[in-house]
This record gives C-alpha cells, sequence and structure tokens, in this order.
C-alpha cells in the first residue's frame, strides 16, 4: 500500500479545546468525564427521571465561532448546527497546522468528513422562531449532516472531493480511508478527514436504560471487570493527508504515516445487527497489518475501540489476539476512558491519539481500569494495559502502533501508523523575513503573544523554517506586521517590544518584494527551510445559540398605509437587522454587500412574505437588494393585486381588521365598490373576492371556497376571519374560527 503522511492536526475534546492539551490531560491521567453541577441538573430535561445520569464529557467552545472570520452572517451562524461550524474552524486550524493555506497552495484539498445527527435541529431550531410548519431550506443545509464538509469546501475555497461519510461509531475512520483512496487516484492532493458529534442539550446527562449500551453508573471503564457501558461525550477531530513523497518532497513535518488500512463489514455472521462480530474485526485487523507490509510483532501499541461494554470488551481482545498472533507482551488503552465515547468522532480521535504518541515518543497511562474483566485472558492474548505510569519510546527507534474503530452495523476499521518525521534546518545566520497578520487587530495581538510563548518554549528552533512556514504556508491577512531577525531572541524582543517594519517603508511592493530588494532573495528559504507546526491562528469568537424568541411580526397584514413609508421601512429595516444579525442597515443598504447569500434570503423573503402577505421571490430581491427598492417593489405588487381575483378596494391600516366579501352568483363585486362608496367609516380593510376569470374549468361549490380559503390565508394568516357576501340585496356576516 501507498504511505500517506499526517502532516496536520485540530481538535475540540472533552475537557480540551487544542490537541496539546488533549494529550497533555492523557499524560496527567485526567478523566474529563465530569458530574453535573447544580444549575445544569436544574435544567437538564431528564433531571426528574429516576433513571437519570448526571454526568457530561465537552469542552468550552462548541457554541462559539468567529462568524465575520468564516464570512457569515450573525443570524446565519445562529441556525447552523454547531457540529458544522466546529468542524468548519478544526479544518481551518488543521489546514494551518499543516502549512497549507489554501490561498498559497495551488493544490486540490479535498475533504472527507463525518458529524452525527443534529439534535440541535430537534432541540433548539424546532422550537425556536426560526421553524414554521413550512419547508425551511436554510434551516435544512444547516443542519443536515450530508453538508458538513461541502460548507468547508465552500467557506475556504477548497477544490477536490468534498464528502460525508456515514457508518456509525467508525464513521471518521472511513473517511480517513476514503481520503487516502481518493489522494491515491489523483482526485486531490491533499485531504482532510475527520468527524464531529456534539449533542443538545449540552451538558444534561442522559437516562439509562437496561439493555442499551450506556452506563448506569455514568463512569466508563473499558476492559475492566466492573464495567457495565459507554457514556457520551463530545468532539472533533481533523488531521491532514499527503502521500509520504510529496509530503517528504515539500518538507512537511509529520505527525506519524499510515502504513496500512483495513475497511470491511460483519455482514450477518453475528446474533444482531448493533452486536460486534469477531470474524469482522478480525479479518478488519488482518487487512491492515497485511497492507502495512509490517510484522505485526513490531506493534508497539493499539488504541483499541473499547466502549466498556461487557460483551463488546471481550470480543475485541479476542479478535486483537487472533489477527495479531503476538509473541511477546504489547500495551493496549482505550480514550474513551479519559473522554466518553465521541460516537462519529470517536475514530479520528482514538487515531490522533496514536499520532501524537509517536509524535511525542511517550504512551499513557489508562484510566478507568483496575481488575480484568473475567472474560477476558489478556495474558493469553499477550496484551497488557498499564494504568500506573506514561511508558516512554526510545526516538532513535521506529515505532507502530495500530487503531481500531468499530461501527453499530459492523463496519470495521483498522489503521497502522508509523513514527513521523520532524523536520528542521539550520539557519544561515543572516536576516529573516517574519510576517505575521490576522483579520482585526485583537487577533493579531493575540497572534503575536502566542508566538512569544512558543518562542519561549522553543529556543533552538529555525528561523529560517519559521520564514518558510508563515509566507509560503499561512494566509496572508489584512491586518499585519512585518519583523525582521537574524535570531530566536532578536525576534523575540522585537515581538515584546512591537518593533515591526512599517508599511509605509514598502511602498508600493509587496514585503515580499521589498525584503527581496534588501537582503535577499526569498527562493533560496523556499528551497532549503522546512514546514513546520506553529502555533495557530486565533479567533475571535462569539457565542452562536439558537433559543426561543419572542417575535411581534405575526400580525397579519401588517403593511402601513401606502403613503406612510417611514413606519414601513423601519418595519422592513428591523428585519434586515434580525435576519442579518446587525444593528447597522439603512434603507439604502444593500443586501449582498452585507454578506447575504442565497441562504439568508430565503429566510429574509419568508420573514418579509409573512408579515407584508406578500409572494416575493428570491429573483425579485436581486433587482431590489436594499430595504427602500424592496419595500417599493411589494407595495407595487399590492397596488397591482397579486390575485387577479381580490382586489384590496379600501384600507385602514395594519392594526384594522380585515373583511373578506365574496361575489355573488354572477361573479361580479362591482356591488360592494358601490357599498364602501357609500360608508362615511368603514374601519376595515376591504377584500373583494371575484370570480377568478382566469379559471378554465368549473368548479363545485365546495371546491370554489377551497380555493377563497386559500386566498384569503395567504392575506390574513390566522382567525377568526370576519367574511360577507351578497344574496337577493341581504348581506350577510359569518364569523369563521
Amino acid at each position: 500500500m501507498t504511505k500517506y503522511a499526517i502532516i496536520g492536526m485540530s481538535g475540540r475534546f472533552p475537557g480540551s479545546n487544542n490537541i496539546d492539551d488533549f494529550f497533555n490531560n492523557l499524560l496527567l491521567g485526567k478523566c474529563s468525564i465530569e458530574k453535573l453541577n447544580d444549575t445544569q441538573i436544574s435544567e437538564s430535561p431528564f433531571s426528574g427521571n429516576k433513571k437519570f445520569v448526571p454526568v457530561t464529557a465537552s469542552f468550552d467552545d462548541a457554541d462559539y465561532i468567529d462568524a465575520s472570520f468564516f464570512k457569515m452572517s450573525p443570524s446565519e451562524a445562529k441556525v447552523i448546527d454547531p457540529q458544522q461550524r466546529v468542524f468548519l474552524k478544526c479544518c481551518y486550524e488543521a489546514l494551518e497546522d499543516a502549512a497549507c493555506s489554501p490561498q498559497k497552495s495551488p493544490n486540490r484539498i479535498g475533504v472527507f468528513g463525518s458529524s452525527a445527527i443534529s439534535s440541535y435541529l430537534l432541540n433548539n431550531v424546532m422550537k425556536s422562531n426560526k421553524w414554521t410548519d413550512m419547508f425551511n431550506y436554510s434551516n435544512f443545509i444547516g443542519n443536515q449532516n450530508d453538508f458538513a464538509a461541502t460548507r468547508v469546501s465552500y467557506k475556504l475555497n477548497l477544490t477536490g472531493p468534498s464528502l460525508t461519510v456515514q457508518s456509525g461509531c467508525s464513521s471518521s475512520m472511513v473517511a480517513i480511508s476514503a481520503a487516502c483512496s481518493s489522494l491515491k487516484n489523483g482526485h486531490c492532493d491533499i485531504a482532510l478527514a475527520g468527524g464531529v458529534s456534539i449533542t443538545y442539550p449540552r451538558n444534561s446527562g442522559y437516562i439509562y436504560n437496561e439493555g442499551t449500551p450506556f452506563s448506569s453508573t455514568g463512569k466508563i471503564r473499558p476492559f475492566d471487570d466492573t464495567a457495565n457501558g459507554m457514556v457520551k461525550g463530545d468532539g472533533c477531530g481533523v488531521i491532514v493527508i499527503k502521500s509520504l513523497e510529496d509530503a517528504l518532497r515539500d518538507k512537511n513535518s509529520i505527525y506519524s504515516i499510515i502504513d496500512g488500512i483495513g475497511v470491511n463489514n460483519d455482514g450477518n455472521r453475528k446474533v444482531g445487527y448493533a452486536a460486534p462480530s469477531i470474524n469482522g474485526e478480525r479479518s478488519a485487523i488482518r487487512e491492515a497489518i497485511k497492507n502495512s507490509k509490517i510484522d505485526s510483532n513490531q506493534i508497539d501499541y493499539i488504541e483499541t475501540h473499547g466502549t466498556g461494554t461487557p460483551l463488546g470488551d471481550p470480543i475485541e481482545i479476542r479478535a486483537l489476539s487472533q489477527a495479531y498472533n503476538l509473541k511477546s507482551s504489547c500495551q493496549i488503552g482505550s480514550v474513551k476512558a479519559n473522554i466518553g465515547h465521541l460516537d462519529s468522532a470517536s475514530g479520528i480521535v482514538g487515531l490522533i491519539k496514536g499520532s501524537l504518541i509517536l509524535h511525542h515518543n511517550i504512551i499513557p497511562k489508562s484510566v478507568g481500569f483496575k481488575t480484568a474483566n473475567s472474560n477476558i485472558n489478556f495474558e493469553k492474548a499477550n496484551l497488557f494495559i498499564n494504568n500506573e505510569v506514561n511508558n516512554p519510546l526510545d526516538p532513535k527507534t521506529t515505532h507502530y502502533v495500530g487503531v481500531s474503530s468499530f461501527g453499530i452495523g459492523g463496519t470495521n476499521v483498522h489503521i497502522i501508523l508509523e513514527s513521523g518525521k520532524k523536520m528542521h534546518s539550520l539557519d544561515d545566520y543572516q536576516e529573516y523575513l517574519i510576517p505575521l497578520s490576522s483579520k482585526n487587530e485583537v487577533a493579531l495581538k493575540e497572534y503575536i503573544n502566542r508566538f512569544i510563548n512558543f518562542l519561549k518554549r522553543h529556543e533552538q528552533i529555525s528561523l529560517k523554517d519559521v520564514s518558510k512556514t508563515l509566507i509560503y504556508g499561512r494566509s496572508d491577512y489584512e491586518i499585519k506586521k512585518v519583523f525582521i531577525a537574524e535570531s530566536v531572541n532578536t525576534l523575540l524582543e522585537k515581538l515584546e517590544n512591537d518593533n515591526f517594519v512599517s508599511s509605509e517603508v514598502f511602498g508600493s511592493s509587496t514585503y515580499q518584494e521589498w525584503f527581496a530588494d534588501k537582503y535577499y532573495d526569498l527562493t533560496s528559504v523556499k528551497r532549503s527551510g522546512a514546514f513546520i507546526f506553529l502555533p495557530k491562528q486565533p479567533f475571535n469568537e462569539d457565542k452562536y445559540l439558537l433559543q426561543p424568541l419572542k417575535s411581534d411580526h405575526n400580525k397579519e397584514n401588517s403593511l402601513t398605509n401606502y403613503d406612510d413609508k417611514e413606519a414601513d421601512i423601519k418595519q422592513m429595516i428591523t428585519l434586515w437587522n434580525e435576519v442579518l444579525g446587525t444593528k447597522n442597515v439603512h434603507d439604502n443598504s444593500d443586501f449582498f454587500d452585507l454578506d447575504g447569500d442565497s441562504l439568508i434570503a430565503i429566510d429574509l423573503l419568508e420573514r418579509v412574505n409573512k408579515v407584508y402577505s406578500s409572494n416575493v421571490e428570491t429573483s425579485e430581491l436581486i433587482n431590489n437588494p436594499t430595504p427602500s427598492k424592496l419595500l417599493h417593489f411589494i407595495i407595487g405588487k399590492h397596488k397591482n393585486n397579486q390575485f387577479d381575483n381580490v382586489q384590496e378596494i379600501n384600507y385602514s391600516g395594519s392594526q384594522a381588521k380585515n373583511l373578506f366579501l365574496i361575489h355573488p352568483a354572477g361573479g361580479s363585486t362591482y356591488c360592494f365598490h358601490a357599498l364602501i362608496k357609500n360608508m362615511q367609516h368603514v374601519g376595515l380593510n376591504v377584500y373583494a373576492i371575484s370570480y377568478p376569470e382566469s379559471l378554465k374549468t368549473n368548479l363545485s361549490i365546495s371546491k370554489l371556497a377551497s380555493l377563497y380559503i386559500k386566498q384569503i390565508s395567504k392575506i390574513q394568516v390566522k382567525g377568526p376571519y370576519i367574511i360577507g357576501g351578497y344574496s337577493f340585496g341581504v348581506a350577510s356576516r359569518i364569523l369563521c374560527k
């Protein structure tokens, strides 16, 4: 099998918002499954149930995103499932970590992702004023897991294949397999792969029911004799993959190397659909070992699926034993004991753990294990769990890690990882160009602080590699500071004292052109330097969480008098501000200049059409892109009568009740015009409904009534309705609810 390099990573896991903190927590033996506090318990929808298990495993910034950075309106950010948001920012960070800026690279970058079902849609969106009985396309796109990968491709301008993979708990590992296949087939040059799972309502615990795979105690103890199930966790993990040949050519730093992959399905060779299969797991593991071309006894550590279930754990150990046939003891573990079961993201977090083990040359101790499951013979399998100390690996030797992930439904994956390579070059004791940029001043200040702290921990780092990574591997943003330094100490001093080169010095040149003219051609840095792991771009995030909101925009026919444009334009501007999530809209603000797109347009027009009883299409918004123009267009449609058989013959204001007058047998409404003309104080909005001249077929009375009811409902959404008619000179008045 072709070998593939993992050259970038990012993640959000319970108890950690980045991969460094995540691995440090593992080395500390920290379990991030925590008990709910009193407030969380009181707010949990499950707290009144006798089988309530009050635990949580989550991370801090699931509800947050830098909407401006990713060109989202606040309204759009609120309605999009946080799973898609977190996956997007992790993909961006992983590309930064890999020095693969889409802005700088001509490579085709593919996206292969997985996400769990959107509980945000069920528990937040559908319980807010964003939800109506009508189909809402923007809500659908924002909360359907099919679109997690393609949203990343759109927002980051990635042109390789973009697809979502779903196979239950093994989804993110299958995504890695699909990414490697795409690289092999030449469909992309670089691939992002990973998964995300975030459950709403967050931090609310769960209900334990006997017979389910969940733990009654709120603890997950893989392979332990007291294990009785799993605990759900929230998280996201993303890696960047490149062919090993290309990574070595481009001098990318490598976390680990994918040597072999095995993927299959159990079929029906098991007791039930959701049950594990020894045959299926063993076959996938053997396939990975065969494809890696390593001796199975070379393996140093195996990151298991390890769900802490009495049935699944013994089966997995038997499958590992039969597939590896080890001659000497090998350590195993399961990250689920630390952070819970991350569902569709569980495979990627295991693979990230395995990669970091090889990157840092140390195996973290296991937590949640005391006494072996009585149905597991570890000694016979030549496997053991180390729950006492972290186990160092010799950095001078090549090491191998196996990672398993098995999904309900029987899709099994096993991947063999090999030690990677940390690239570095030697400085030439000359001046180096160090550009740092962000999208705003606040972010740039934080970015510089991150670099100061990073350089203090890595004083031996090569400035040539720093320069190459920033110039050729990171994106350039509007707010920029350029530094010139010949050593780490000099750079630190300049960063701390804000001693940067003024942009006025560059004149009409770019900072690269200016540097090349004053010092030397930067191609020498590009040619001889290496891409290295540097601090990532900070986000200036806000919380976007959709909650049930009150709205007073449900009044029927709330368009005011056509001559009172001031009230109408204020109402229109209010709608635009709500949908775009801003307070800066004025009557001539252009929708598209405010980062409005087709999905936001759908949301806006749904509200506008409801408030103004209109039927404006998205194509008509293109020609009327400001509140003033759109209002003028709607008034024109009202005056010109959007229904050929419905005519407004009197208007008394948005607070007035509506009167609908139905034609007599002849079909004409002339009599109603005469009626209104002879009434001094009508006080009603009066609509006359004539027989539709365009109707080609004769309808029964009941079908004709159904047609008129639909037309009335477009003007007044709900009852009670005031309906009048004319027959033999007698006017009738009927109240309908």
